[in-house]
């Protein structure tokens, strides 16, 4: 409602209260003569004369300099550009009834020589003279008068006669100022059309079956007391002459003819040769001297009828028609052109009468009465007319007349009937907006606003943007009535159009700027300017550019301004911000920086000054800067309470979160039923890890926002605080709530530039990356800023290593710091990397998302111990093994691991193994090179077991070989070989493997590996070789702990074994009574395969934070030992922070360890592996 009455205040004193309100009446009077009897008690109302209409402007000169000689009152011609040019002479405006009585006994007054038949005398070329057929306006003898012209001219010539104004048969929609009763114009009365005959059925029954013929109701309303008012102006001038004679030249004799003394013989000669040579006005002057002689005469008024059209004299012309049809000498023969010519002159007396002969000749012609009545009209019979058209059967159905009646009302200032005619009007005809602008006129100046708007809007819909008078109409009704955005759309036609006056422009950004349309204001704003410059508007663009990020275009507008406008624009320190932040924004920092210079030169202790400085600092990330005018200003800031936020927020923005958090808990209690700084607050919070203290505040503003919104209707709430809401919700409201509050907000995308920042958040964090991509393209296209955190996490996504390094260069204290991590990794720079892990476990040493990034950061790249102890059993081998290891890199991208490991190996069943190596243990040294998209090591053994050997062995590991396919190549000599229980103890192999893993997405993984082998003793014999083939997929049923999986295995073993025996180094392992073949060792061919289900088998080698359980169990299945199961488990987690503890366990039934030997002796019962232990890694 505050609103509401602001913008109609804003109306009224943009556009003036005639506007606004409309309080006077302006009515155009027809005639001197009328002027003289014009009666109206109405004191707000101004009046206009129409004296004169002319087809020559001189004439009309002449005519308007007599009448500006004879009164005070301005005359001025006003032209009418048609077929014909028409020149009009107009008087006015007058101010009351008693000026314009005055005005009309001035100039009635006839002066000296001046009587009412005179007229001015056409002017015409000697050309013209010599040829009068080419020239005359009614060509009499071969031509009929030209209706078809006459109609044209005369449409315009009375178009705005008086208050009295017929209505067009066909209307178009036509604009209207506020406060002024629209027009209607029927061609019907002006356009005088020839009487066309009627048939044979016309004449001889009514159309109307029934009712009495329409000439009857025309004779029945005659009667009744109301006063004439004769319209008719006095001729301006007279083609007349005082000469008493005149003489012509026949057969080389001149002829005198005396115009006093009447000789019919010499007259009809001198009439004849005077029209041969084009001589009309002598001709004109001969036939009135014979009529006036012998005026029964019908040959000398039919030429002096002739010769008065060509002369220019029409009223002669028509007062011999007019003869004709009173003396009944062939009347069908002249009424049709007595009636146009009467039409032309405006001479209703004469119209009226025509019309009576006419229309007993065709009693039941509606246009022949519509004629008559419109007539009777003019002629000072307002409400004769109206009496009769009310007497007309149906008349409330016909649209025509239903018209008349309506502007014959207006005339007569009957506003109830007139508004009861309109309704009647708009109820048959829907389309008529004339009626509906008429009608709004009407209500609005009754004050009902309401009303008169919603006539408008009906109109709208099929009103052109051409219409000037009614956008403006309408957009000043819809203020009144309270409707702003109807308003907005109208200005908004008129501004493309290019018709919108300073005023309603301004009134325009105003309104857009109240209803949150900042995108549209601010160009509409720009239009504005071009046109209309005014240094308030361009404060109005600098501050809706502003909101809008929109910096490179302000600092073109900024550039495009002049000295002048932009001193002007510097005397406000506000303004002066503004240009400083423009200029930074634009990336001119240095140039910033000097505006900022001249800003402190004037105002250097202003508290706006120094917030905005502050600001200016922390949006340009300038941390030197900051940190230096932070202690200059210590005691400053220290004693201004007005700074208060603009320090907190720059000490947070240094990284002084505790301090930050210390001042604003100290002004907590000034903000603490502010939702806003609520909000704020509890981001500092967070950012202390205190994440409680921050849960509190935010539950305590969604209490106050939620107190301030009570009762208020969803479509009422202001934009800032639906806003507030948004942003509250995020954390504390059902996914469906937050989906339907962005699809609410999504209509102020790219318009509003925290709306974008909201929504992209939101789709961050649902991983709509797509959303997010497209909303930081536009971004990108139109010049709008997004955060750099944002971008980082989209950068990430999409691996846009280019992004990645220039946010990590420009903006790396404002990134997340998590992010911010992930990004260096990416980008191959890990010395940057693990600089910034370690700055964020030292900045939020109980973030456990950041330990997780020891995973794909400080894991691979720190340094490590590791130890750990296990009981394993392989068949009947068992004993406990130990590890430990230590990882130094050297460089950032070299490390070294030296490492150890010791198997005390026991068997307890000596018909299957002779006897175990009392120790099988290995040391040696593991070198790892990182390169670029992966990493190559190379490991160096000495291992001694049932023998001492040296094992050796490469492996080359390609991230992305192709799209989401990495690859692995080992080249193993003496590596160990774990084929099958026997070979653990005293063989080992060479071996050639190819390894390659495949992600489709993120759920689904598949691998294979194809091996070669070569087996051997630890004393050198060559056993056998073999070729291997394993597959795996798993699927991921859950991307997030626990990540329930499914996985399907599947093995090809083939393997070929040497003839011959063991050398005395491998028999010992042989038990008493076995033969001494090389099938003790060597593994059997079969194709096996395995379903297991499983969670969180990475966190058997993966770091975690937290504990995390993880295992996986399923069942095997072998074409040599048919069923088996497999299962494994354990637990990891952080002990200290930097390190990490795994228990684990596992158990496998029939899975490799049978040996062909077993196998020939039917051995092959089910070998049993077991598993249990415990490892321990710390980071350092």
């Amino acid at each position: 409602m505050r609103r509401t009455a602001l913008i109609i205040c804003f109306a009224y004193l943009l556009m003036g209260q005639a506007q606004a309100v409309p309080t006077r009446k302006a009515i155009t009077i027809f005639g001197l003569e009328q002027a003289g009897q014009f009666k109206n008690d109405n004191p707000y109302t101004t009046y206009t004369i129409q004296a004169g209409s002319f087809s020559k402007r001189p004439n009309a000169v002449k005519y308007k300099a007599m009448l500006s000689n004879r009164i005070d009152i301005p005359v001025r011609i006003v032209t009418i550009n048609q077929k014909q040019m028409l020149y009009r002479v107009i008087i006015g405006p007058v101010k009351d009834t008693d000026t314009l009585h005055e005005v009309s006994r001035r100039l009635l007054t006839k002066p000296a020589g001046y009587h009412k038949s005179q007229s001015i005398p056409t002017s015409l070329s000697p050309d013209k003279k010599r040829n009068p057929q080419n020239f005359i306006a009614f060509p009499a003898r071969d031509k009929k008068i030209s209706e078809k012209q006459t109609r044209t001219d005369d449409n315009d010539k009375d178009n705005y006669r008086s208050a009295i104004i017929p209505i067009r048969l066909t209307h178009q929609q036509s604009g209207n100022q506020l406060g002024t009763p629209v027009k209607y114009h029927i061609p019907l009365t002006d356009r005088i059309f020839p009487g066309v005959s009627p048939s044979r059925e016309n004449k001889s029954q009514s159309r109307l079956s029934g009712n009495p013929p329409l000439f009857l109701l025309a004779a029945a309303g005659e009667g009744g007391s109301e006063m004439a008012i004769p319209i008719n102006s006095p001729a301006p001038t007279d083609s007349d002459s005082s000469d008493e004679t005149i003489s012509f030249i026949k057969n080389g004799t001149k002829v005198t003819i005396n115009l006093t003394r009447y000789d019919p013989k010499i007259y009809r000669l001198a009439h004849s040769v005077f029209v041969m040579n084009g001589e009309v006005v002598f001709a004109y002057k001969v036939a009135k001297a014979a009529v006036k002689y012998d005026p029964k005469s019908i040959e000398w008024r039919q030429k002096l009828a002739e010769v008065s059209l060509w002369s220019g004299n029409s009223e002669v012309a028509l007062d011999q028609y007019l003869y004709f049809i009173n003396h009944n000498i062939e009347p069908e023969k002249y009424a049709d052109k007595a009636l146009t010519l009467a039409g032309q002159l405006s001479n209703y007396d004469a119209q009226v009468t025509i019309l009576r002969y006419l229309m007993k000749q065709h009693p039941n012609s509606p246009d022949l009465f519509l004629k008559y009545i419109i007539a009777v009209q003019k002629q000072g019979f307002p409400q004769k007319a109206l009496r009769v058209l009310k007497k007309i059967a149906g008349v409330d159905n016909n649209l025509v007349y239903l018209r008349q009646m309506a502007a014959i009302t207006e005339g007569i200032d009957e506003p109830d009937k007139q508004i009861r005619y309109l309704k009647r009007i708009i109820a048959i005809d829907k389309s008529d907006n004339n009626a509906k602008m008429a009608l709004a006129s009407l209500l609005s100046s009754r004050g009902d606003f309401q009303a008169a708007y919603q006539l408008y809007t009906e109109a709208a819909a099929t009103t052109p943007s051409e219409e000037v008078n009614f956008w403006n109409n309408y957009a000043s009704i819809s203020l009144l009535s309270g409707h702003i955005r109807p308003a907005i759309m109208a200005y908004k036609k008129l501004l493309r159009i290019k018709s919108l006056d300073k005023s309603s422009a301004l009134q325009l950004v105003f309104m857009q700027q109240l209803e949150g349309q900042s995108a549209r204001t601010y160009r509409d704003a720009i239009i504005i300017y071009r046109q209309y410059p005014d240094i308030n508007l361009a404060k109005t663009i600098l501050s809706l550019g502003i909101d809008l990020n929109l910096w490179q275009e302000l600092k073109r507008f900024l550039d495009a301004l002049s000295p002048q406008q932009m001193a002007a624009l510097r005397n406000r320190p506000q303004d002066s911000i503004a240009i400083a932040n423009i200029i930074q924004h634009a990336g001119l920092v240095m140039e910033a920086h000097d505006e900022w210079q001249r800003i402190f030169r004037r105002w250097p202790a202003l508290d706006i000054v120094q917030s905005s400085y502050l600001w200016f600092l922390i949006d340009n990330n300038d941390i030197k800067q900051l940190t230096y005018t932070l202690d200059r200003w210590s005691r400053i800031l220290g004693f201004k309470p007005a700074l208060w936020e603009v320090y907190s927020s720059a000490l947070n923005q240094i990284g002084d979160y505790k301090n930050a958090l210390r001042i604003m808990k100290q002004h907590r209690s000034t903000v603490n039923n502010d939702v806003s700084m609520l909000i704020n607050i509890a981001g500092l919070f967070t950012q202390n890890d205190r994440n409680f203290e921050a849960y509190y505040l935010q539950r305590r503003a969604i209490y106050l926002l939620s107190g301030q919104l009570s009762g208020i209707p969803i479509d009422k709430i202001p934009f800032t605080q639906q806003f507030l809401v948004a942003q509250l919700m995020s954390g504390h409201a059902p996914q469906s709530m937050i989906y339907n509050s962005m699809v609410l907000f999504s209509q102020y995308l790219f318009k509003n530039s925290q709306v974008d920042d909201l929504i992209l958040d939101w789709a961050l964090g649902q991983r709509n990356y797509d959303l997010g991509n497209y909303i930081v393209n536009i971004h990108n296209a139109t010049g709008l800023a997004t955060a750099p955190w944002m971008q980082l996490t989209l950068a990430l996504e999409n691996n846009d290593q280019d992004l990645l390094q220039l946010l990590l260069s420009d903006y790396q204290d404002l990134l997340p710091y998590r992010d911010r991590v992930t990004a260096a990794t990416r980008t191959g720079n890990l010395t940057l990397a693990e600089n910034l892990a370690y700055k964020g476990l030292e900045e939020h040493p109980q973030d456990s998302d950041m330990y997780d990034l020891f995973i794909d950061t400080m894991l691979p790249r720190s340094n490590k111990i590791s130890a750990g102890i296990a009981e394993q059993t392989w068949g009947n081998v068992y004993g406990p093994i130990t590890r430990l290891s230590a990882r130094v890199f050297v460089t950032p991208s070299l490390s070294v691991t030296p490492y150890a490991r010791a198997w005390f190996p026991r068997t307890d069943d000596r018909a299957i193994v002779a006897t175990t190596p009392s120790v099988d243990e290995t040391v040696g040294i593991l070198l790892r090179k990182y390169v670029k998209r992966g990493w190559w090591q190379l490991k160096l053994a000495e291992r001694k077991s049932l023998d001492n050997f040296f094992p050796i062995s490469y492996r080359w590991h390609r991230d992305n070989l192709v799209h989401k396919l990495d690859m692995d190549i080992t080249l193993g000599y003496h590596s160990r070989a774990d084929e099958t229980t026997n070979l653990v103890l005293g063989g080992m192999k060479n071996e050639l493997k190819l390894g390659f893993n495949y992600f489709t997405d993120s759920y689904n993984l598949y691998d294979m590996q194809v091996s070669m082998n070569q087996f051997l003793g630890q004393d050198g014999l060559h056993l056998g070789d073999g070729q291997t083939l394993d597959v795996h997929w798993q699927h991921r049923f859950y991307l997030e702990y626990p990540d329930w999986n499914i996985n399907l295995y599947g093995t090809w073993l083939n393997y070929q074994t040497n003839t011959g025996t063991l050398s005395p180094l491998l028999q010992t392992l042989i038990p008493a009574g076995s033969d001494p073949l090389i099938a003790f060792y060597m593994p059997v061919s079969d194709i096996n395969g395995a379903v297991t289900f499983g969670f969180g088998q990475q966190y058997r080698k993966q770091y975690t934070h937290s504990w995390k359980p993880f295992g996986e169990a399923g069942v095997i299945y072998s074409k040599v030992f048919t069923w088996g199961a497999v299962a494994q488990g354990g637990i990891a987690t952080s002990v200290f922070g930097r390190d990490h503890l795994v228990l684990y366990a596992e158990y496998t039934v029939n899975q490799q360890q049978v040996n062909q030997q077993q196998l020939t002796n039917q051995r092959q019962e089910s070998q049993i592996l077991y598993l249990i232990g415990i490892s321990y890694d710390y980071y350092f």
